[in-house]
């Protein structure tokens, strides 16, 4: 069941056979603060989203001030959570 977004379908679908299935895909790119997950009859022994960074050397930065420190270190992980090749 695609969930279309502007006409572009961000979805994935996984079929699960009988017993334990396993589903890892390192290539795909998903974001999202939320899975959502339609299935019956079935038990989940774990389920997420495993993040992939861009490997970089990044300079360590120290603000005294603890407001500016946490914007700064949530820019530059919003930063590294977009360095992905299109």
């Amino acid at each position: 069941m695609p969930r279309l977004l502007d006409g572009r379908d961000f979805s994935v679908e996984f079929r699960a056979g009988v017993g334990r299935n396993l589903y890892m895909n390192p290539y795909r790119r998903l974001a999202g603060r939320y899975l959502f997950v339609n299935a019956k009859n079935i038990r989940i022994n774990a389920l997420g989203i495993r993040p992939v960074e861009f490997p970089i050397l990044a300079n360590k930065v120290k603000f005294e001030n603890k407001t500016l420190q946490k914007i700064y270190d949530t820019s530059v992980y919003t930063l590294k959570c977009c360095m992905h090749e299109h």
